[in-house]
């Protein structure tokens, strides 16, 4: 029989220092890629320095306002594991990158393959981003997970 994962405050809040500097790290390589295909290549330096330069103030503030209390509401309810947390964050994570993403560049919209392209690679940053912060939330001493 297996120990449920634990965790304390101390494992919360490095889980949301390192989620927030995943995403932005994330973030940057991603819109390093987007700048390259859409712009002059010389460019995507400047545009992911910018990104890296911004990505931290939303990512800790969505984890802080959405991502701890349903952090905590899947806590209580048992679901803790690395995958329910890359589930969360995929769910949790692409409205909030996909606004950001609409706002600056709205031309996306008009072609539904590079709008799935967005969403889906959106999804996937939130997943990777979920998957660390339940990864160093809990501590895995006596579990199968």
């Amino acid at each position: 029989m297996s120990a449920r994962p634990r965790t304390n405050g101390g494992q919360v809040v490095a889980a949301l220092i390192v989620g927030t500097s995943v995403g932005t790290v994330l973030v940057a390589g991603w819109l390093f890629v987007a700048a390259l295909f859409a712009g002059p290549p010389e460019f995507a330096p400047v545009v992911a320095l910018g990104g890296f330069m911004y990505a931290p103030l939303p990512w800790i503030v969505g984890l802080l306002l959405v991502g701890l209390p349903v952090g905590a509401i899947l806590h209580l309810c048992g679901a803790r594991s690395r995958w329910t947390g890359a589930a969360t964050g995929a769910v949790l994570s692409t409205p909030a990158l996909s606004i950001c993403t609409l706002t600056l560049a709205p031309t996306i919209a008009d072609d539904a393959f590079r709008l799935a392209a967005v969403l889906a690679s959106h999804a996937l940053v939130g997943a990777v981003v979920g998957w660390v912060v339940a990864h160093i939330a809990y501590d895995r001493k006596g579990t199968s997970e």
